[in-house]
């Protein structure tokens, strides 16, 4: 698409002509929906929280009173999902259908059984577990309090597919990888607002989801599978959404501290409620986590957080959602792995040295190295608003914008480590300081049109711009790029409800700025008019089929997904005076990538037992990558250019358990087969960095309605990564990485229990067999702990 100045205007009058069509359709008087939660003995549940779903953001919260009541008055006719959940029980979900009267629901809540949650990142919509059509993961708070899980990558260890990369120990790069892909191939949300780092070289939430804590989340929704249609870029592996707690009560709150291995001291507090009939909610948290020492004594790690949230009803079909969010973090960095120098040569036809780690006999490689003036300073700031309407029972829509800042800072001293020094290294006499700040505001409009009690419509506009501005080596790139996209999808429900089919497509056009760089005046890209930019088209259907008799739903999902480039791609440079290069490139196409899954999800035993099974396969049709570039139009040696990309095809197989209200069993098991188009220094095709084989396996147990336990063990067959650092091997060294098992421990004894209090000591031990393992040929930490006091009120 042609830069025209006159694009997002027009685009503007397009949406106002969309959203006036919808609003011609009749409004629809009140109505109301009520009942009765019991157990299975027939007693009365009070304090059972009760949710009510009109679409992805509209709901309802209440919940039930001493005579085990709920009512949701001043309802719009229409369908709805009522989701109903109480510590101890099995949670309930079931849809409604509301017409020209009011309903009365009476619900029964059984001990065991695994949770039917409802879930809303496969289709934007409220869906119940025997409808969701794509493969989809749910980690609730319930999991995370049991295995306190504080940060994103705890959370999510149990996810079948997903392998993730921490270099290092606490406050290092993390890397999320689904399904046998990159980690800029997924994407992350927060309470469904995209989170990701413009500055990113693949503009990728990667550098910052290190930092991120789940410490105040209600529920992780996981869609496994490309997501482009509905979330946009970088959207082709998975997508996360973290969804926020939000009150329930008149007013609650918690404080915890603690702390444990590595020097770490941590402290958090959070209050929250309900105020002018229910109508305002709000919530404010505070997180303080810091290491004081690190892996090797010499490697703090800070970081501070802070979250506020309110929302408020005007009726019950219409909200107003605030949410304001900043972290600050600090850590001390080390140097990359490094192969041993003088290496002895491989065998002809070898490529691959099993990795041993200096000082041990044989030794091929140093494991990271400790540099005690090497810094990374990162914070990020968001504020979103939303407001959320139904109005009528025919059209609905959510209205939206937020504003993204990410800083990211790196100094590196003259200092080094005394291994460094004895093998001759030296840093620069002064201080490097690097800075990467990106910035994205984002507005949408988003329509869903129910056409009949079976079929539904979906439109959206989304309105982006994103902005890059980078120093590095004291030069400076300034770049800002705005875009449009819309999407549609629609949504049918046939055969009383057992079959679900979907169909989804996303167009985006994008506008470019001409970018600015300091110390020279030999900008290539200092007219972009008459540049094409490809703009990015996309679409998938999904369906299911559930078998009421059997308890046996049938889903396929297939479609393409896309990642487009980031600001450094398109415009990034290096080097100074006349060594200065130019590496980016505005023309990129988008990468694009083909994809199908398809599998089941059995419900046995009163749903007390659900086990699934998912074959995938992934075709990256399309990569941006980094190579020469010869006869190039704007005169680069070497930079950005678009080529052809691999493959990963594998089976995800999981199941959970709950037979008895105590006891709580889950497993998984994926093997992951990925190829790239040409051959690595490996000697083979074979994805570096990823294991094939990855499994989890977790238990709680509840002996006592006082304690509770949890063992999680996890772990990933070997790998081959290329080590590169302060030494260099010629020719190149490709390792093996053995596999790994561990075995993580949690336990929590309740010291104190009361009506509305409850005082909570909470244990957790990681790598419990203190074994040595490697990710991305960074040593991981071995045997840690840590343990504090919770208070709830």
């Amino acid at each position: 698409m042609p830069t025209h100045p006159k694009l997002f205007p027009r685009s503007i009058a397009a949406l106002c002509l969309l959203l006036l069509l919808p609003a011609l359709l009749k409004a629809a008087g009140d109505l109301s929906l009520s009942g009765t939660v019991r157990d299975a003995s027939g007693s009365l549940v009070p304090e059972a929280a009760v949710s009510l779903h009109r679409s992805t953001t509209l709901l309802q919260r209440t919940q039930t009173g001493s005579d085990g009541s709920f009512r949701f008055p001043n309802l719009l006719p229409g369908t709805y999902v009522l989701e109903c959940f109480q510590q101890g029980f099995q949670n309930q979900s079931r849809r409604i259908h509301l017409e020209d009267h009011d309903e009365t629901v009476d619900l029964t809540l059984a001990v065991a059984g695994v949770h039917q949650r409802v879930s809303v990142i496969a289709s934007e919509l409220p869906e119940l577990p025997s409808e969701i059509a794509k493969a989809v993961s749910l980690v609730g708070s319930e999991e995370m309090a049991e295995r306190d899980a504080r940060t994103l990558s705890e959370a999510l260890q149990t996810v079948p597919a997903l392998q993730m990369q921490q270099l290092g120990g606490p406050g290092t790069v993390v890397g999320y990888r689904f399904r046998g892909l990159r980690a800029q191939d997924t994407a992350i949300l927060i309470d469904g607002f995209r989170f990701r780092d413009p500055a990113d070289i693949q503009a990728s939430a990667r550098p910052l989801a290190g930092d991120m804590l789940v410490t105040g989340a209600d529920r992780i929704e996981i869609l496994r599978g490309a997501g482009s249609t509905l979330y946009g870029t970088n959207a082709i592996g998975g997508t996360i959404n973290v969804i926020s707690r939000q009150p329930s009560q008149p007013r609650t709150g918690s404080f915890s501290f603690g702390g444990g291995s590595l020097g770490l001291v941590e402290g958090a507090a959070e209050i929250g409620g309900q105020a002018s009939q229910q109508r305002f909610t709000y919530s404010f948290r505070a997180d303080h986590r810091n290491y004081t020492r690190g892996m090797d004594g010499h490697d703090p790690y800070r970081n501070n957080s802070g979250s506020s949230m309110a929302g408020y009803r005007f009726n019950s079909q219409t909200q107003l959602f605030l949410r304001f969010h900043m972290t600050d973090s600090f850590a001390a960095l080390n140097e990359s792995p490094s192969p041993l120098p003088n290496l002895p040569s491989l065998p002809s036809g070898s490529y691959l040295r099993k990795a041993i780690a200096y000082p041990e006999a044989g030794a091929n490689f140093y494991r990271q190295f400790d540099d005690p003036d090497y810094h990374q300073r990162n914070r990020f700031f968001s504020g979103a608003a939303r407001l959320d309407q139904q109005v009528n029972e025919r059209w609905g829509y959510s209205a939206g914008w937020q504003s993204l800042r990410t800083r990211r800072r790196y100094d590196n001293g003259p200092g080094v480590s005394p291994l460094a020094a004895e093998l001759g290294y030296q840093e620069g006499p002064g201080t490097v300081r690097q800075f990467y700040h990106g910035s994205t505001e984002h507005a949408f409009w988003r329509n869903s049109i129910q056409a009949s009690g079976i079929n539904s419509t979906h439109l959206s506009l989304d309105f982006d711009r994103e902005t890059l501005d980078q120093t590095a080596f004291g030069l400076t790139t300034e770049a800002a790029q705005k875009s449009l996209a819309f999407a549609a999808q629609n949504q049918t429900r046939l055969l009383e409800g057992r079959l679900h089919f979907q169909v989804g497509f996303q167009a985006q056009w994008y506008a470019l700025d001409i970018p600015r760089f300091s110390d020279d005046t030999r900008n290539p890209f200092a007219s972009l008019d008459r540049l094409d930019i490809p703009a990015t088209y996309n679409g998938d259907a999904s369906l299911a089929y559930f078998i009421a008799e059997s308890g046996t739903k049938v889903r396929a999902h297939a479609g393409n997904g896309y990642r487009a480039p980031s600001l450094y791609e398109r415009f990034g440079s290096g080097g100074s005076g006349a060594f200065r290069s130019y590496y980016g490139n505005p023309q990129l196409r988008p990468e694009r990538s083909t994809f199908l899954d398809g599998g089941f999800d059995q419900f046995l035993f009163q749903n007390k037992l659900q086990a699934s099974a998912t074959y995938f396969y992934t075709h990256l049709q399309s990569i941006i990558d980094f190579d020469a570039t010869p006869n190039d139009p704007f005169r680069r040696s070497f930079g950005y250019l678009n080529r052809q990309g691999g493959n990963a095809r594998g089976v995800e197989l999981a199941v959970s358990t709950r037979p008895m209200s105590f006891l709580d069993l889950t497993g998984s098991y994926t093997f992951t087969k990925s190829n790239q188009p040409a051959v690595t220094l490996a000697g083979s095709t074979r994805v570096l960095g990823l294991a094939d084989h990855q499994f989890s396996l977790g238990a709680t147990v509840k002996p006592t309605p006082r304690v509770m336990l949890n063992l999680l063990a996890t772990g990933a067959s070997d790998y081959d990564f290329p080590v590169f650092g302060l030494t260099f091997a010629i020719p190149p060294s490709t390792y093996r990485f053995s596999g790994h098992a561990r075995l993580d421990v949690t336990g929590i004894v309740t010291l104190h229990q009361g009506e509305r209090a409850r005082l909570r000591w909470v244990t957790r031990v990681e790598n419990l067999t203190n074994r040595e393992y490697y990710q991305g040929g960074f040593l991981v930490p071995k045997a840690t702990v840590r343990s504090g006091i919770r208070y709830d009120f």
